[in-house]
């Protein structure tokens, strides 16, 4: 009895481990069934940014002003004359001062906005009529054959019994030369600010006449071939026994400013043409190193600080 006892915990014993040796045999099995599944899918289970939507910008279009739009001719881009509403004066009047001050940050060859060889003559007039400026026009008949209608314009208002304003040529309806003088141009164009800008000048021009008195109007006109810039300044020049004594910086007299555009014919005629006897005064301009002995170097050189004692004494007889 008790052999058949022992043999029956022999067997039930063995089947029991025969069991758990099974259990553990699948579990490593399905473990490594899993491990398969999980390395199989690793590729296909998409990312949170495969399975997102990409976001998408919003695309504003604006739409295109016509009316400023110019051909890009200049190396660099100038800022167009937008069309204002008409301002009431006093907003007006700020505008323009600020164009008198920082040349709309136009860079050359641009004069308030304007940039001869591209900008359309009814841009400028929208935009300056939005200002309360009073325009005038003055045909006449062209120079050049190919162009068919030739106007200069003239642009003006008064601020503070001041006047500031500008002229220009059209020709067949764009600018070829933009002029400012006076009040307009000695605040952003004084001699030291314009060779501290632009630095030495390509060419320098003198001219004189003499007359009676002891004081006589001298002519500095300074040429920058790449801008084509034109700067003349007027100068009272004091007639001291056999010399004219001269300081550039003391321009009260007058100054101007003339502005063509690239490639411009007339600025090289004009520019020509100074060195030609004046047929109504009877003088002439002379570049700077032929009459004075000074080269364009040294002439910026002196002047390019504003001090006032620099100053050059001309022969009286320099005709």
């Amino acid at each position: 009895m008790n052999k058949k006892r022992t043999i029956l915990i022999i067997l039930f014993i063995s089947l029991i481990l025969t069991g758990c040796v099974n259990i553990k045999k699948n579990d490593r099995q399905e473990t490594r069934t899993l491990d398969l599944l999980v390395e199989n899918t690793k590729t296909i289970i998409p990312t949170v940014t495969n399975i997102l939507p990409t976001a998408t910008k919003a695309v504003i279009v604006l739409p295109t002003l016509t009316a400023t739009v110019e051909p890009s001719l200049a190396p660099s881009p100038h800022p167009s004359l937008t069309a204002l509403p008409t301002l009431n004066n006093n907003d007006a009047n700020r505008t323009v001062l600020e164009l008198a001050n920082t040349n709309g940050n136009c860079e050359m060859p641009c004069l308030w906005g304007i940039v001869p060889g591209q900008t359309r003559w009814e841009t400028i007039d929208q935009y300056y009529a939005s200002l309360r400026f009073d325009i005038e026009s003055n045909p006449y008949k062209c120079k050049d054959e190919s162009k068919n209608n030739c106007v200069w314009y003239t642009a003006t208002k008064m601020i503070n019994d001041i006047k500031y304003g500008f002229g220009v040529i059209v020709e067949d309806g764009i600018v070829t030369k933009v002029t400012i003088t006076g009040n307009s141009a000695k605040a952003y164009f004084p001699l030291d600010k314009v060779l501290n800008s632009y630095e030495i000048p390509s060419d320098i021009y003198i001219e004189t006449y003499i007359g009676p008195g002891v004081s006589t109007p001298v002519y500095f006109a300074l040429f920058y071939d790449k801008q084509y810039l034109l700067i003349t300044y007027e100068v009272s020049g004091k007639i001291l026994d056999d010399v004219i004594h001269v300081c550039p910086h003391n321009y009260e007299s007058y100054l101007w400013v003339d502005v063509y555009g690239y490639n411009s014919e007339k600025y090289n005629n004009y520019k020509e043409s100074l060195l030609e006897p004046d047929e109504i005064m009877g003088g002439r301009h002379y570049p700077i190193g032929e009459r004075i002995g000074v080269t364009e170097k040294e002439f910026y050189e002196l002047f390019v600080n504003k001090v006032e004692n620099n100053c050059i004494d001309l022969q009286i007889d320099w005709k």
